[in-house]
């Protein structure tokens, strides 16, 4: 029998001035392991949450970023910087 494995998935949702990320793991359950949210992209008072699989708030500065391609991409470092082995 094959031994099974845990895999990662990146779930990404976009609003007109939001991003939404989450990570789950996935293996024999699926399981929310970190979850962020940006708000007011492009406007000023944004900020960046992050949470973990407690729902335990872990990241909460004021974040101001122009556009949502600049929010992923600190997005995915925040995650990476919580995740490194990923």
């Amino acid at each position: 029998m094959l031994a099974q494995t845990a895999r990662t998935i990146l779930t990404i949702n976009t609003g007109s001035s939001s991003l939404k990320v989450a990570m789950y793991e996935m293996g024999t359950a699926e399981k929310r392991i970190l979850s962020g949210e940006f708000e007011r992209i492009g406007l000023h008072g944004g900020h960046f949450r992050l949470t973990n699989a407690h729902c335990a708030t872990v990241v909460d500065p004021p974040s101001t970023h122009p556009c949502h391609g600049a929010a992923l991409i600190a997005a995915v470092e925040r995650l990476h910087g919580r995740r490194p082995h990923l």
